[in-house]
């Protein structure tokens, strides 16, 4: 056989969950082999260590693994004959503080508000506590108190798992947010920035926060604590908000991928040398494909040679939302635009890539959405049947959504007769209440969702917008369920000062999250654009990242590359 009798096989290390202490590790050997298990720093002089006694098919892994990757020697006869690492490092386990299993103690708070136990959300545990309510900002629609105790000198990382769900005329607001209040003062609630902390506020995924350096926690004794769930901004059309952990200790892998957007061939003059002299790999350029090759009052485009020299090195190559860089919004239906991506996805396919990325796009000029009029009327009467009161249906037009606390929202319900000044008829009836409630003209072509649903029929399972800051936590990803389309970067252009990234950077090390840093066209005279990244910046910036993944502080891959890593995991509580 090949190898001097040894039997290839192919040889690889699966994990359970995250990977995190307590998680297994396995790996099959092959027909007579066996495996060494063993443990390997990061950083640049990094080493892996054989695991005293670790010589099964599997390993779980203990808290002397923390922050190393897991590595399996295949052995045969006594020689090493391959080895393969695991896809992730060993982090702590998180603690659980609430689960959201039951609505049991969740107290009404005072703002009209209904909760239900759902099970179709859930990524741990039995289910998900979906939370409707209408109110101003700050209206409390549910407390739980003395929820659990709280030290917030140990809590570490704590991450609140929000879900606004996939209905676009209730899912772009924020139903509440989860506010914990110590010694009887309401002191923070997830998702807003406070204390230096970096927000990560990306729906489905992971609100965080450092309860440690927040002014109004960091001082608390340990002690119990009231949930209570409230508005974060005035509600009209209230969705439900879906609650399904709350996690300390909950620190990921600090991770930069670099994003390179519109082609430029200083991508291929300067970033490149940029990152090998650094010993960087971790990139995805996303291509408008119509554009390759060509020239424009801006210094042109990559040509298809350059682009293959940058596979070559590493980095991932992915798609532009369109051709030509135009927003899709520009597209006449939603039908041209699949139409396209398909030719796209041919394009890339016949280039013959090594690290090509089908599934991933960006949304040129970020945009996602044209949406229709919206028409928000307060004091909504519902008497339980099809026919609601308002004050006024002149603005109000037949094929319109409805959405409101009392409106039933699956299937989406619609205005479907304008009986007279003060009244209307929808197509199912509501439950008695008074309430506010949107009316939606969701006619035109690209409404709020639609680009959304039209990424899912067409397997596209990533979509990087040009906006955001700071990190984003992705340790658990989408919880097996989805994966969210607005998935936002730090821009290093757009006049950002180069102390503010570099801070930001060091957040991601300290809180475990990841940042994807946007570069455009750089320019070598050194001065910096509003789209245009000055060089010196750009290498303050990789030379920071190079750094840190020298000291074992910081991982930098491709966009890829990590949602290959964190995406399918799941929360281990």
């Amino acid at each position: 056989g090949a190898g001097g009798g040894v039997v290839p096989v192919a040889f690889f290390v699966t994990r359970t969950k995250d990977g995190s202490i307590g998680q297994t590790y396995s790996a099959d050997p092959g027909p007579g082999g066996s495996i060494q298990w063993a443990r390997r720093t990061l950083g640049s002089t990094g080493t892996t260590t054989d695991i005293v006694g670790a010589t099964g098919n599997s390993y779980v892994a203990t808290q002397a693994d923390y922050f190393c990757t897991i590595v399996a020697k295949r052995i045969v006869g006594g020689v090493v004959v391959g080895t393969a690492a695991a896809d992730t490092i060993v982090l702590k386990a998180p603690t659980s503080y609430e689960n959201f299993d039951s609505a049991t103690g969740f107290a009404a708070g005072g703002a009209a508000s209904r909760v239900s136990v759902e099970t179709d959300r859930k990524i741990q545990g039995t289910g998900s506590l979906a939370v409707r309510g209408s109110g101003a900002t700050g209206a409390l629609y549910r407390t739980k108190s003395a929820a659990f105790v709280f030290d917030p000198a140990t809590a570490g990382l704590c991450a609140v798992r929000m879900d606004n769900g996939d209905d676009p005329e209730y899912c772009t607001f924020s139903v509440g947010g989860l506010l914990l209040s110590l010694a009887g003062a309401n002191n923070f609630i997830a998702g807003i920035n406070a204390g230096g902390q970096v927000q990560s506020g990306v729906e489905p995924m992971w609100r965080t926060f450092r309860p440690s350096v927040i002014p109004t926690m960091k001082d608390f004794a340990p002690g119990s604590v009231d949930l209570r769930l409230q508005a974060t901004q005035r509600i009209n059309a209230s969705g439900p908000t879906f609650f399904d952990a709350f996690v300390g200790n909950a620190e990921g892998v600090p991770t930069v991928c670099f994003a390179c957007d519109d082609i430029r061939p200083s991508q291929h003059s300067i970033f490149l040398p940029m990152m090998q002299a650094a010993g960087l790999k971790g990139a995805t350029i996303y291509v408008p494909w119509a554009l390759v090759g060509t020239t424009d009052g801006s210094g042109g485009r990559l040509t298809l040679a350059q682009l293959h020299d940058l596979d070559d090195y590493g980095f991932s190559i992915a798609l532009n939302g369109t051709r030509d860089d135009a927003s899709i919004m520009t597209r006449a239906s939603v039908q041209a635009w699949k139409d396209e991506m398909a030719e796209g996805r041919a394009w890339l396919a016949a280039q013959n890539f090594k690290n090509a990325d089908p599934n991933s796009i960006v949304f040129p000029n970020a945009q996602m959405d044209q949406s229709g009029s919206t028409v928000s009327k307060t004091g909504v009467v519902s008497d339980g049947s099809d026919i609601l009161t308002v004050s006024d249906t002149s603005d109000v037009a037949i094929g319109w959504r409805a959405a409101g606390l009392y409106v039933p929202q699956s299937p989406p319900t619609t205005v479907i007769g304008i009986i007279d000044a003060t009244h209307l008829r929808v197509s199912a009836p509501c439950a008695a209440g008074t309430a506010p409630v949107d009316f939606v003209d969701t006619s035109p072509v690209w409404h709020r969702g639609k680009l959304l649903r039209a990424m899912d029929d067409i397997g596209i399972t990533f979509g990087r917008s040009t906006g955001g800051t700071g990190g984003i936590h992705t340790r658990w990803g989408a919880g097996g369920k989805r994966i969210r389309k607005a998935f936002p970067n730090y821009s290093i252009s757009n006049n950002e000062p180069q102390a503010n990234i570099l801070a930001a950077i060091d957040i991601v090390e300290r809180d475990g999250t990841t940042m994807i840093p946007l570069v455009h066209a750089i320019k070598a005279d050194n001065v910096d654009g509003l789209i245009d990244v000055a060089q010196n910046k750009l290498q303050a910036i990789v030379d920071r990242v190079a750094s840190g993944v020298a000291s074992g502080k910081l991982v930098n891959i491709s966009q890829t590359a990590m949602m290959a890593r964190d995406f399918p995991s799941i929360v281990p509580v």
